[in-house]
């Protein structure tokens, strides 16, 4: 089956925690899910966007966040993570477009993940793209601390970034870091880095 759901046209202001929405033991390999997080305002908020394909889940899972505007978060802004744990075959491919972010403390966005005991192929390909970032005390864009410590499928990370308008980050622009171990099916990471300006 087809499974949506949607936050969309809120306004959060000084929350501890922002809005998260966790994907946990869906579906089966030809079920889909697609969220959207768009066109909310987040003022002061401690990492006020967060998407989770966590474990036992089978099947496509997309969804977008976008068009967000984040301004004065506490610590980072949007946290993309991709853990399967025992599950069979599943995609994650959310795309992250359009949103504003201002004067963060933390990191801007971030897309990471680990794979442990799963069964079938998995495939983690988050595109990041158009997002305008301004003054961060961390990174723009993180795509670290991807890890596969153990399974028997494949595992792909297709991460995209392009054609961000970005300010220099306080630690940097982009971080990259990858890791593999224990692992008897292929592990292939293919980023992709292109059209962004400074």
């Amino acid at each position: 089956g087809s499974f949506t759901s949607r936050i969309e046209y809120n306004t959060f202001a000084d929350l501890d925690e922002g809005v998260s929405v966790v994907v946990d033991g869906f579906g089966g390999p030809d079920d889909t899910y697609v969220a959207t997080i768009g066109h909310n305002t987040f003022t002061g908020c401690v990492n006020p966007l967060e998407y989770y394909m966590w474990s036992n889940a089978e099947g496509t899972v997309g969804g977008e966040v976008t068009s967000n505007t984040i301004t004065g978060s506490l610590e980072d802004d949007i946290y993309v993570y991709f853990g399967p744990d025992g599950t069979g075959r599943l995609a994650f491919n959310p795309l992250i477009s359009g949103n504003t972010v201002t004067n963060a403390n933390g990191d801007n966005i971030i897309a990471s993940g680990h794979v442990s005991s799963q069964t079938g192929d998995v495939t983690f390909s988050p595109t990041i793209a158009n997002n305008s970032l301004t003054a961060t005390a961390g990174i723009n864009f993180s795509i670290t601390g991807f890890a596969v410590s153990s399974g028997t499928g494949d595992v792909v990370y297709r991460p995209t970034v392009r054609n961000n308008p970005v300010m220099t980050g306080g630690d940097g622009n982009v971080a990259m870091f990858f890791g593999a171990s224990g692992l008897d099916g292929d592990v292939t990471i293919e980023p992709t880095i292109s059209g962004n300006t400074t």
